[in-house]
């Protein structure tokens, strides 16, 4: 009986030992949401104000797991939006936030119960590696390494970085999404040499956002019109400015403003054309554009004949990619060129050497 009550004993506590399917489940714990931020870091919503609240769906993970054994899988971006909240935010449409004082609570929290456990940086943004893989291959290394360094600054503290993508969902992108990431990184490879490396390294993380698993269509098409947007920008950063001329002379050079707004010296070449024969036109030397600057191009032009004409102008990075659109300068031609006094005069002259012929021509018949 002894034996008997023994075995019974031991059987009750080797079961008691044993983890629970609830403890099993609850020991890694994923913290990730949509992107709620545009690319000029303005937040198109207010949502995630109510996600960290103690009773919404990112406080009810932190404010209760205390265990210290729980893994926990946190995107970088998610942290750098709540700690962007936490020092003050705007929204894109101007109403007042209210989720300053709520994220610096919650960020507070995060960092209390995480002190001693186990931090994986998931890949920034926590996209899908189904559409990174596709589309943007270049970046799975990147999104993977910049992440677990983001949320190291953050958190303030060593985390591990995730070994691959959580996910590889594939979901629906219509042609429209697709042809807006498409332009939005070939505007940053046009354009990438003109910045500072943080500020590159932001288009490039917060680029992927759409390839979220977790946001709603509407959200990702909400998303794929800010990737339009912020495209069109950074191509007109270095833009020309507009005008027309008069030109009263033969020979002259015609003064244009070219700016650059971005962060970063730019250097540039320039394309000029006539869209008619009344002008001859020189392209304008390379230049190299101090950051945040206004220079002075000078065109020079020759005049062929008078008229109306106008010059197309474009600029263009050192590798040939036109920057923004063409720029046309109206342009009054109010002189006459050699050229056409040399045509003018050798008409008179071949007029005037007919007349004398035939008035040579008169007399002699005249004799007759």
């Amino acid at each position: 009986m002894k034996k008997f009550f023994s075995f019974v004993f031991a059987i009750t506590i080797f079961a008691l030992a044993l983890p629970t399917s609830s403890a099993v489940a609850a020991t890694t714990i994923s913290l990730t949401d949509k992107n709620h931020t545009a690319l000029d870091g303005r937040f198109l919503d207010d949502d995630l104000a109510t996600s960290l609240a103690p009773s919404g769906k990112l406080g009810l993970l932190v404010f209760t797991y205390q265990s210290r054994s729980i893994t926990w899988q946190i995107d970088p971006e998610l942290i750098d939006q709540v700690v962007a909240m936490s020092a003050g935010y705007k929204l894109v449409s101007g109403a007042e936030p209210t989720g300053k004082d709520i994220a610096a609570h919650w960020l507070t929290q995060l960092k209390r119960i995480t002190a001693r456990a186990t931090i994986i940086a998931l890949p920034y943004g926590n996209p899908s590696g189904y559409w990174i893989h596709r589309l943007s291959p270049h970046d799975q290394s990147f999104l993977i390494a910049i992440g677990a360094t983001h949320l190291e600054k953050a958190m303030g503290r060593p985390v591990l970085a995730s070994i691959d993508y959580s996910s590889y969902k594939y979901f629906h992108l219509n042609s429209e999404e697709v042809q807006a990431f498409i332009d939005f990184q070939k505007s940053l490879q046009k354009t990438a040499s003109f910045m500072a490396s943080d500020e590159l390294e932001g288009f490039r993380i917060h680029g992927s956002a759409i390839f979220n698993p977790g946001i709603t269509q509407v959200d990702r098409q909400r998303l794929a019109s800010n990737l339009r947007f912020t495209s069109a920008d950074l191509l007109q950063r270095i833009r020309l400015s507009t005008g027309r001329f008069t030109i009263t002379s033969t020979h002259q050079k015609l003064p244009v403003t070219v700016i650059n707004d971005f962060s970063g010296q730019a250097s540039v070449t320039f394309r000029v054309n006539s869209i008619n024969e009344r002008i001859g036109v020189t392209d304008p030397a390379p230049m190299i554009l101090a950051p945040k600057s206004k220079s002075e191009i000078l065109i020079p032009v020759q005049v062929v004949s008078s008229g109306a004409t106008a010059l197309v102008v474009e600029v263009r990075n050192t590798s040939g990619d036109l920057l923004g659109a063409q720029t046309i300068y109206p342009i009054s031609v109010r002189v006459i060129s050699p050229i056409a006094t040399w045509i003018t005069t050798g008409a008179a002259i071949t007029l005037f050497t007919a007349a004398v012929i035939q008035s040579a021509r008169r007399i002699r018949r005249g004799r007759k």
